[in-house]
């Protein structure tokens, strides 16, 4: 059984992409969306849980909003009014932190697995 509090930091792991996806619209180039994944490592420094499915989100959290702004700083620089890259991961990011909330041990398609492997 998770601990209420794992439930909620994993989720707040996932959230962290909806920064991401504000700071992406509103500055140039999104530049400023390099933050919520720094945060998130932030905080996983600070929790320090060695719950390994805290462990498991936060990691895959942290490389899913790194991904997310790389490609969405290589989309801006050619077409700066294309956000659906981003409103799409955003919403990805959301479920995930829903998911985590509920309990749900919560995979990214493809990277969720790669993370696993490298965890275990």
């Amino acid at each position: 059984m998770l601990s209420r509090r794992d439930r909620s930091w994993s989720a707040v792991a996932h959230f962290f992409i909806v920064p991401v996806m504000l700071l992406g619209i509103f500055t140039p180039y999104g530049l400023a969306s390099v933050i919520p994944p720094i945060a998130t490592i932030a905080v996983a420094i600070m929790v320090k849980n060695k719950s390994g499915y805290l462990s498991f989100q936060f990691i895959q959290a942290i490389i899913f909003q790194t991904i997310t702004f790389v490609i969405f700083f290589l989309i801006a620089t050619a077409e700066p009014l294309d956000v659906t890259f981003l409103l799409i991961a955003t919403l990805v990011g959301i479920v995930a932190a829903i998911s985590c909330i509920f309990g749900v041990n919560f995979k990214y398609p493809v990277l969720g697995s790669m993370v696993e492997r490298s965890v275990r």
